[in-house]
Formats: structure tokens, C-alpha cells, sequence
């Protein structure tokens, strides 16, 4: 199965988020838009895993996660590039000691399991996958002003990525925090 570990938003930046996809579609953008209720900050991607694999993680991270919930904020529309083209459009999220210090501590967790450090230099919430953009595609990006907002880490969250046609469907598979109830 297709599994990833994230963070969940608050409904004030789905909805922000959401915003943004109706702007970027009204001047011309093509894109697999994130679906509302599927906005997260992807952890880490953990790809195609085993149920026996999922089920160890689980039980690591049930037994040890163990973190006092903190704020994190979001601070700026951003586009990642392939090519030279937009690829992905993205609210990216200000760097915190205390989302570096879960990261590591995620880390230090889930080395027996050889996964890839967590990547806290490009912590996003993906607003869509572009197909099509137009030529002043930079200009209009950077014309869309997100506010600051803010939203509250409880819980690390184990997802199950299933793709379709509409686009993916998640599950959660778990939710960590020993220091909050589930």
C-alpha cells in the first residue's frame, strides 16, 4: 500500500488554500487541484510498504512518539519548478525549532526501518500538481497574497494513499501522540 506520514492544517487554511485553487483556475491554470479535506504538510513520503511494514511503524510510533503540541505558521505562496515550468503550486511553512525537533526525533524513531530523513527545508502544503500554466504564470503567483496564519500540531498522522481517476483518496491508518488523547 501507498502510505506517507503528515500533519493536518486547521480549516482557516483549507479554506485559504481552497481560495487560492479557485484564483489560480480563473486565470488560466490547469492543474490536479488538492481536493478539500486532502490539504496536509507532508512528513514524509514512505511510498509503496507492506502491511507488515505499516504495522511495525505503527507500533513505533504508538509506543514511542511522544511531543508537546506546538504552533507552526504558513508564511508564502511558492511554486516549485521542473524544467523551467511550474510544477507544483505550494503554501509553504515558516521555519520552528519545535517542527525540527519532531522531524529528528521521527528520524531517530523510524532509522530501523531505513526511511529517508524527514526534509524540513521545503515543509508545504501542496495547493495542486500544474498541467498547464500560463506565460506570465510567475507574475500571477506572485501577485495572490496569503496572510499569516497559524495552526496547532497534535498528532503525527499515518495515511494510505490510494489513486484514482478524481485523484488520491487517503485513509488514516493511525494518529501519534502519546502526550494527546486519539
Amino acid at each position: 500500500m501507498r502510505a506517507f506520514l503528515a500533519l493536518r492544517i486547521s480549516e482557516e487554511i483549507e479554506s485559504k488554500a481552497l481560495e487560492v485553487n479557485l484564483e489560480l483556475q480563473k486565470r488560466q491554470f490547469e492543474a490536479s487541484w488538492t481536493k478539500s479535506g486532502h490539504f496536509h504538510v507532508t512528513l514524509l513520503f514512505l511510498g509503496e510498504k507492506t502491511p507488515a511494514y505499516v504495522q511495525t511503524l505503527n507500533g513505533i510510533l504508538e509506543k514511542n512518539l511522544q511531543f508537546t503540541p506546538f504552533a507552526l505558521e504558513t508564511d508564502r505562496l511558492g511554486v516549485f519548478k521542473k524544467s523551467g515550468k511550474p510544477s507544483v503550486c505550494w503554501l509553504g511553512i515558516k521555519k520552528h525549532g519545535a517542527f525540527s525537533a519532531l522531524a529528528a526525533e521521527l528520524n531517530r524513531l523510524l532509522s530501523p526501518l531505513q526511511t529517508e530523513p524527514i526534509d524540513t527545508e521545503n515543509t508545504h502544503i501542496t495547493i495542486g500538481r500544474f498541467k498547464k500554466a500560463p506565460d506570465n504564470w510567475l507574475e500571477i503567483v506572485r501577485q495572490i497574497e496569503i496572510p499569516s496564519m497559524i495552526f496547532t500540531v497534535r498528532q503525527v498522522w499515518l495515511y494510505k494513499s490510494v489513486l484514482t481517476a478524481q485523484g488520491p483518496e487517503y485513509t488514516c491508518l493511525g494518529k501519534y501522540n502519546r502526550n494527546e488523547a486519539t
